[in-house]
């Protein structure tokens, strides 16, 4: 692979001897960033690989000053310039290094080749990303929180058909039907009998592991039933098993857009989005009645809540601090609904508000000296009005030797809660039939 570098000027191109006493500067590659929500950013870079911060940035408007996008809203990266003459060619069905098909959370796939120099360190997969029209590759790193599973490859013959990338599922389904194949029917046989199986690669936790697994069995039980399916097919197979069994179905993909802000299921067939302030009818759907009962069912189980026919109403929390609320019957009367309010996990500080304009450089003051003061202050407002945004940002001025206590319905602690601070989280629990003693908010 050959090393992309930028000169900086001098004469006939050579680098400037380093002066007496200073630390060289990391050289800056071009870079492109691909979001979780399907947008671009272009760019310029001194690191080469993705922290658990996220990955700095120098951009046109700000060259000087690196910009951290968060690890939450990175697919993968791009290293380099697709049109630089100097990319190292394709080896093809040749190719010494192992060769995978690289399957994202939000449907997006790339072929690839695994990087054997660089070692995954459970953060970003360092990979050369095929470029099939102009025959080279170019070096890429991947976001392994971004992964939905790695299928790899002994040639490239068996990628999936399709001229684009990004794929649409029910597209397939719905030829596969047409030929008298169920994929969803096969996928429910497929899940009983995968129960029976033991492997370590079914039970240990680990998402790629078992992607790798479920696909090996999938090839077996079809072999064994003499179906036949195309790559495109197979894939769409794997895709609703492991969709069932690792995450939250057909909301994965919209709870992994960082553009939608509220998620919105009346029934099966009802899922509605909010995405930058426009409500809209989102283009997925639960197979059934039963499949939206255990998703919910999953949600609230993360928290120790429970959802039954006693107790048909909860709010919890998703593990990043998204808000759930879930009716089922009978206190739903057209069968379970679900709301989702995504957790925004930008780090906003009072330097924010006052540049945007929500508060003045007056109130600023005033709140910071009523925090240090210790104060009381009370926050509220009407529902997405900002009480939770805003009580994040005025607690940033609590002093860092204060112990912090906080008691809420459903948890959400903030950024500002994170890390070497002295802070104990409690959570309600509302009374249960099973439950001799609710935990209430007030004594």
């Amino acid at each position: 692979m050959s090393e992309l570098r930028v000169l900086p000027g001098g004469p006939e191109g050579a680098e400037p001897e380093p002066q007496a006493g200073l630390v060289p500067v990391a050289q800056r590659t071009r870079v492109v960033v691909h979001r979780m929500e399907g947008g671009l950013e272009n760019g310029e870079s001194e690191a080469r690989a993705l922290s658990a911060a996220g990955f700095p940035i120098f951009t046109q408007a700000d060259p000087d000053r690196p910009r951290l996008i968060p690890l939450a809203d990175i697919k993968y990266v791009v290293l380099g310039s697709v049109e630089d003459p100097n990319l190292e060619a394709d080896p093809g069905d040749k190719a010494e290094g192992r060769k995978a098909i690289l399957r994202f959370r939000d449907g997006e796939w790339i072929p690839a080749y695994m990087d054997p120099s660089q070692a995954n360190d459970g953060v970003g997969l360092a990979v050369k990303i095929r470029l099939t029209e102009r025959q080279r590759v170019i070096p890429a790193v991947a976001a392994s929180r971004a992964l939905l599973e790695m299928q790899f490859v002994d040639t490239w013959t068996t990628l999936p058909e399709g001229p684009t990338p990004q794929r649409r599922r029910s597209d397939i389904e719905q030829a596969a039907a047409r030929q008298g194949k169920d994929l969803h029917k096969l996928a429910n046989d497929f899940r009983d009998r995968l129960a029976l199986v033991r492997d370590a690669g079914l039970t240990t936790g680990d998402t790629l592991a078992f992607s790798r697994a479920v696909r090996t069995y999938l090839d077996r039980f079809l072999a064994e039933d003499s179906i036949t399916l195309n790559p495109g097919e197979k894939s769409a197979l794997a895709d609703i098993i492991l969709r069932a069994a690792v995450g939250y179905g057909p909301l994965d993909p919209l709870l992994h857009d960082r553009s939608v802000s509220e998620i919105m299921v009346n029934g099966p067939d009802q899922v509605f989005i909010e995405r930058r302030g426009v409500l809209t009818k989102a283009d997925v759907r639960f197979d059934d009645e039963n499949q939206l009962l255990e998703t919910i069912r999953r949600m609230v189980a993360t928290t120790g809540r429970h959802i039954d026919g006693l107790n048909p109403m909860v709010d919890a929390r998703l593990p990043d601090g998204s808000r759930v609320n879930a009716i089922i019957r009978p206190a739903s009367i057209h069968g379970p609904a679900l709301t989702i309010r995504k957790f925004k996990d930008a780090v906003l500080g009072m330097d924010d508000l006052t540049r945007e304009g929500s508060l003045s450089p007056a109130m600023s003051e005033f709140l910071k000296a009523a925090v240090l003061g210790r104060m009381n202050i009370l926050v509220s407002g009407g529902t997405g009005s900002g009480k939770t945004t805003s009580l994040n940002v005025i607690a940033r001025f609590i002093p860092h030797n204060q112990r912090v206590i906080t008691i809420e319905d459903a948890a959400r602690r903030g950024p500002w809660l994170r890390g070497p601070r002295h802070a104990a989280g409690h959570e309600h629990r509302p009374r249960r039939l099973d439950v001799d003693h609710p935990l209430q908010l007030r004594a």
